[in-house]
């Protein structure tokens, strides 16, 4: 089963580049309805260079999507939040209370840059 990057199907829609669809294939089922591969994923490395990394104590009950507008001013990227605190389940909202770890704004484009040429290489 081959699949392509929503990018190289003409008839869908260009999406923005920090959203977390671009970084997987589209494939087609046999009703000719597209489909992602949930099986794959992105991960951060444990040891991701501190220069890179901000924290900050969330004060507030707050789904994931508020938390990436309050930091990068878009909801799109609640998924570099997610998967670099290893939240499993991102529909969970975190407690006031937890310590909250995320890419540096300044640094986002270089990851996401990363991450999709990962993806497409």
């Amino acid at each position: 089963m081959e699949g392509k990057f929503q990018t190289q199907i003409p008839n869908l829609p260009i999406l923005g580049n920090n959203r977390y669809e671009n970084i997987f294939k589209l494939y087609v089922n046999e009703n000719d309805q597209f489909f992602y591969n949930l099986k794959s994923s992105v991960t951060f490395p444990s040891d991701i260079d501190e220069e890179f990394i901000g924290y900050f104590n969330l004060d507030t009950n707050a789904p994931w999507t508020t938390i990436s507008y309050g930091i990068y001013g878009t909801i799109f990227l609640w998924w570099m939040i997610t998967e670099l605190n290893n939240i499993t389940n991102p529909i969970d909202i975190p407690k006031p209370g937890t310590i909250i770890k995320y890419i540096k704004p300044e640094f986002v484009k270089q990851i996401v840059g990363q991450i999709n040429n990962q993806s497409n290489g």
